[in-house]
């Protein structure tokens, strides 16, 4: 497996997507959450997405460390340092923060909280964990 330098093309509304990159909003976790723009690259060897979350890109493009397949993916010898051509995340406008929002089973404070339930309190926004308690809770026992 050898580390490449090779320049990456955005992909295009509607075209192929293996070979190419485009930007996705991510955000650093709770309490924190700042969102930032981050990318995913398609391998142009077997189109899997390749996330650079956990990478940086600096102002050219260049994602550092290099870009490859997590080990859960089938094997691929495409192994990479891309830059990724148009990159320009200073042009883009980051949304705003969301506000806080409470959970109305725990009162947990999120900027994301998980989802809407009609839990035995009454409908309303709960978070992730509670979502999971209260699915658990409603499947039948086995």
């Amino acid at each position: 497996m050898s580390e490449l330098l090779i320049d990456i093309p955005r992909c295009v509304p509607g075209g192929a997507r293996q070979g190419t990159w485009q930007r996705i909003l991510a955000h650093t976790p709770e309490p924190e959450y700042q969102p930032f723009w981050t990318a995913v690259v398609w391998c142009p060897e077997c189109g899997r997405g390749l996330y650079a979350v956990c990478h940086s890109i600096d102002s050219n493009g260049q994602i550092s460390p290099s870009l490859g397949h997590p080990a859960e993916y089938p094997p691929c010898g495409w192994h990479t340092l891309p830059r990724l051509i148009g990159w320009s995340p200073n042009d883009w406008p980051l949304p705003a923060t969301p506000a806080l929002a409470t959970c109305e089973m725990c009162q947990t404070q999120a900027h994301q909280i998980g989802g809407w339930s009609t839990w035995a309190g009454g409908p309303g926004i709960i978070c992730k964990e509670c979502a999971a308690r209260t699915r658990k809770a409603s499947e039948p026992a086995q």
